[in-house]
């Protein structure tokens, strides 16, 4: 089923952290969302049902419900998109008019080639990114340490 909202945020899970509760925090200011969760739902999945527009758990097969659920939209958000490969794909299969990521952390740099614009959580997350012309940095992270 396709749904037609303006941004789909897309997040492998729904646990307590800093980036999720970011997330709470986009989803309560920006209405008409489509919050998608590629794998597991977590303690703050009760609080994204209640603010997200539209709400979709991805189920198996994951790239199928995933691409279903990006359809439509004009926006697509990713999360930690190293957490899903398949992420840019379905996006880009599905059409947005834009796509974003958000890069938290440790970061794969060739996603970024797959994204329109990329929003970095710190200087050292831009760094990693292969397209600097398309990145912003939101100098409101730390950084986790490499294991």
């Amino acid at each position: 089923m396709t749904h037609t909202h303006r941004i789909a945020r897309v997040y492998p899970r729904l646990d307590v952290g800093g980036a999720e509760r970011g997330i709470l925090q986009l989803l309560a200011e920006i209405p008409d969302t489509h919050m998608v969760v590629t794998h597991v739902e977590g303690l703050l999945a009760p609080r994204a049902r209640e603010l997200a527009a539209h709400y979709t758990l991805c189920s198996p097969p994951r790239f199928c419900s995933l691409l279903d659920a990006l359809r439509g939209c004009d926006v697509v958000h990713a999360h930690t998109i190293n957490d899903h490969p398949l992420i840019p794909l379905a996006a880009q299969l599905a059409g947005p008019r834009v796509f974003v990521q958000t890069v938290h952390n440790r970061f794969e740099a060739q996603a970024s080639l797959f994204v329109d614009h990329s929003i970095a959580l710190g200087a050292e997350s831009a760094a990693l990114l292969d397209a600097p012309g398309r990145t912003r940095v939101i100098p409101n992270a730390v950084v986790a340490p490499e294991e």
